[in-house]
C-alpha cells in the first residue's frame, strides 16, 4: 500500500505525509521462508515560487529497520567454501561444516546435499533528510 495526505497551505507552500506499507510474504513457494514486511512514514514540505520549487523531505520518520529488496537464495558462508572442487581432501566434517561448498561461480549446486535457502536482502535507508531545488521550464 502506498498513500498519503497533502495539505496546501497557500502562497506556494505545501506539506505531505506519505505512508508505504508492505506486509510479510512468502519468499518461496512452500512458504518455509518469509520475507519481512515494513511500514515507512515520510514527511515532505515544498515551497514553489514561479518556476522554482524548494523541497525538504524527512524520510523514514520512525527510523524503521527495513529490508528494501529480499530474495530467497542458496549460498555458502566463507567458512564453508573449499577452493578447487568437491570432494575436499581430508575430513569434510572439519571446521564445523558437513558438506562444503565449491568455490566455482555457478557451481554452488554441485554438492551431495542442496544448501538450505535463506533470505538475502538489501537493507533500507535509516532516518534521512533530503533537500532539493527544482527549476521548471
Amino acid at each position: 500500500m502506498n498513500g498519503g495526505l497533502t495539505l496546501d497551505l497557500g502562497h506556494g507552500l505545501s506539506t505531505a505525509l506519505r505512508l508505504r506499507f508492505l506486509d510479510d510474504r512468502p519468499a518461496i513457494e512452500d512458504r518455509s521462508l518469509i520475507a519481512r514486511g515494513y511500514t515507512l512514514l515520510d514527511l515532505i514540505a515544498r515551497w514553489r515560487w514561479r518556476n522554482v520549487e524548494a523541497s525538504l523531505a524527512l524520510l523514514n520518520l520512525t527510523d524503521t529497520d527495513w529490508r528494501e529488496a529480499q530474495f530467497a537464495d542458496t549460498s555458502c558462508v566463507r567458512r564453508e567454501v573449499v577452493p578447487g572442487g568437491f570432494p575436499p581432501k581430508g575430513n569434510p566434517g572439519r571446521n564445523g561444516f558437513r558438506f562444503p561448498c565449491v568455490a566455482q561461480p555457478g557451481k554452488q549446486t554441485d554438492h551431495p546435499l542442496e544448501p538450505a535457502p535463506d533470505i538475502h536482502f538489501t537493507p533500507g535507508n535509516p532516518l534521512g533528510v533530503r533537500a532539493g531545488i527544482t527549476v521548471f521550464f
